[in-house]
């Protein structure tokens, strides 16, 4: 089955009204998709992306003019991707569409 378009409301006899994420269609209790806008960082709150934490754990920094210019061809590798995952593991995991 097809995602349901992104903030459609629905309901079904046995659940109240839910709401899909506006950037990957996750439905209530659901991970986002990788780099979904609307996902919070477990470690800082922020939104996902752009959060510097990925950054942070890897002891790696962007370069100021990429950050300023909103260059995002320094993406982080699978390293850093998976040194952020743990961590975020460690504090409990992705955060979930909660619907709102």
């Amino acid at each position: 089955m097809a995602a349901p378009p992104p903030d459609r409301v629905e309901s079904t006899p046995n659940t109240p009204l839910t709401r899909h994420c506006s950037g990957c269609a996750a439905a209530p209790g659901e991970i986002h998709t990788w780099e979904c806008t609307r996902e919070r960082c477990r470690l800082c709150g922020e939104a996902i992306v752009p959060c510097a934490c990925i950054w942070k754990i890897s002891g790696k920094r962007r370069t100021i003019l990429a950050r300023l210019i909103g260059n995002w061809t320094d993406e982080p590798d699978d390293a850093m991707i998976a040194a952020y995952l743990a961590a975020v593991e460690a504090k409990g995991g992705r955060v979930v569409w909660d619907g709102k």
